[in-house]
């Protein structure tokens, strides 16, 4: 299985144990959280590991994003003020179907991440599994 690390053409890098880039990735990942300091934290994580990373502060902004600019994938929290991350889920799903959708939520709930799912997501994560499941979306979709 191909990982995000071959994707991205990253080599293993400093003692952090994260990936450091060695060309120029091309890569996007667009970031949607009404949480400015989680969307800031993930970015800088990934940015970490060669992934750049656009941001959107609701559903409405990331909609907006992804007509303005092509992205690879959307990493959503799911409750957000006006377009929830759901609602953003189907509605990406129907304009960009191409593009890797990952669901992330505070809540424990296995529920919510079967019914994302089955509304199209690609993954389901808490945040501390972000990096995996992005990982493994773009190896099953790439």
């Amino acid at each position: 299985m191909t990982d995000l690390k071959t994707l991205t053409g990253a080599s293993s890098g400093s003692e952090t144990g994260l990936a450091t880039p060695s060309h120029l990735v091309t890569m996007r990942v667009l970031i949607v959280d009404d949480e400015s300091a989680s969307r800031k934290m993930l970015a800088a994580v990934l940015a970490q590991i060669g992934i750049r990373c656009a941001q959107a502060g609701s559903g409405e902004e990331a909609l907006h994003l992804l007509k303005a600019q092509p992205l690879d994938a959307v990493i959503s929290d799911l409750r957000m003020p006006g377009i929830s991350g759901m609602d953003l889920l189907m509605e990406v799903r129907r304009l960009h179907p191409h593009i890797v959708f990952l669901v992330v939520t505070g809540t424990d709930d296995i529920q919510v991440g079967i019914r994302a799912m089955q509304e199209g997501a690609d993954d389901y994560a808490l945040p501390s599994r972000c990096r995996h499941c992005l990982r493994k979306s773009h190896a099953r979709t790439a």
